[in-house]
């Protein structure tokens, strides 16, 4: 059964139809590519399924483990285990790493703080930081590349169900990519969430082979498969799967 279902999702953002008529679905323990050039409709649809103002659901519906969700507030959404890792994470001037990270893990894996502190170190080894970000305050001062591991452990942190990542592979190096997937694959495997991975890239694809994948065009979902279909995309483009 899947997890997350979208069902006919119709979506605008500024009075303007973004996402037309969206079907998607992730199970658990999934991990699913979502391919497509910029501009298609992709970070708009993991906006709308954690809530973000001003996407407005017109048609269609979000479900979380059969329940509706498009009329809950984000908070209520995280509560439930949907966690998404950005593209342009905020910086928060004065909020220690390892102070944020433990308040979640805490709060997310029910530990204590000890544990929580274990947790947290384990996850910042996994994806390749140094002990010493805990210290920094929160994205001040990253590069991209931190900046994404650091969403990453965040993710961890939360424990999720569904995990949506928003472009994970974008603007790093290969030794980004290996501990990104290393959290993927934990993610999968460890804790059985089903994993939303937004890419126009797919660099990824090297240390984290899909289950299932769809090509986004235009704010509709044109075509669907397997990770062949993240092979001929990479191989052919675009233009392979436009009407």
């Amino acid at each position: 059964m899947a997890r997350l279902r979208v069902e006919g999702l119709h979506v605008k953002v500024g009075g303007r139809e973004v996402l037309r008529g969206v079907n998607l679905e992730v199970g658990e323990g999934e991990v699913v590519y979502l391919l497509g050039p910029n501009g298609a409709g992709k970070s708009t649809l993991i906006y709308t399924v954690v809530g973000w103002e001003g996407y407005v659901v017109e048609r269609g519906g979000i479900l979380f483990d059969s329940r509706r969700i498009e009329g809950l507030p984000p908070e209520e959404r995280a509560k439930l285990g949907v966690a998404a890792g950005f593209q342009t994470p905020p910086e928060l001037e004065g909020v220690r790493v390892g102070v944020l990270l433990r308040m979640l893990v805490e709060r997310f894996w029910g530990v204590s703080s000890l544990e929580a502190l274990k947790l947290v170190s384990n996850f910042i080894s996994m994806v390749g930081l140094p002990s010493s970000v805990l210290e920094r305050e929160y994205n001040v001062g990253f590069s991209g590349g931190e900046r994404k591991k650091l969403e990453m452990v965040k993710v961890l942190a939360m424990r999720p169900k569904i995990a949506l990542l928003d472009e994970p592979d974008s603007g790093v190096d290969v030794d980004s990519l290996r501990g990104i997937g290393e959290a993927i694959r934990y993610l999968r495997e460890e804790l059985g969430t089903g994993v939303l991975v937004v890419t126009h890239l797919a660099r990824l694809c090297r240390f984290v082979k899909p289950d299932r994948a769809y090509v986004m065009l235009g704010g509709r979902i044109v075509k669907s498969g397997g990770p062949e279909l993240v092979k001929m995309i990479e191989e052919k483009g675009y233009s392979a799967v436009r009407g």
